[in-house]
């Protein structure tokens, strides 16, 4: 049996919702359960514990900058109380979105 895959989002103008809400319904005509939430949700409909496979689609704003959504979720991820290994156990994949005419295309 596969683990559930939770794909997860960071959106300013919806694009990397509307994705992400792809993705969930691509996986659903191959029989793969994906639930769907928002990064900033974090804590509230679902934890980092619960991960074991994520699909992360995010998008930047600005120059760069990551969404408002998606800063309580990178919070979470920060404290130097964490185990190096903490997330160890997650298989994940990254898909980042931003505007290359920006110097500072997703921020990097």
């Amino acid at each position: 049996m596969m683990d559930k895959v939770m794909c997860l989002y960071g959106s300013v103008t919806g694009k990397a919702m509307s994705i992400a809400e792809q993705i969930v319904e691509l996986g659903s005509t191959k029989g793969v359960e994906i639930s769907l939430n928002c990064l900033g949700e974090v804590g509230k409909s679902w934890t980092l514990e619960q991960a074991k496979t994520i699909i992360i689609v995010s998008s930047t704003t600005g120059d760069g900058e990551q969404p408002e959504n998606v800063i309580k979720f990178w919070r979470k991820l920060r404290p130097k109380s964490l185990r190096s290994d903490h997330l160890a156990h997650v298989k994940f994949a990254l898909l980042g979105l931003g505007d290359t005419n920006y110097n500072q295309f997703c921020a990097g």
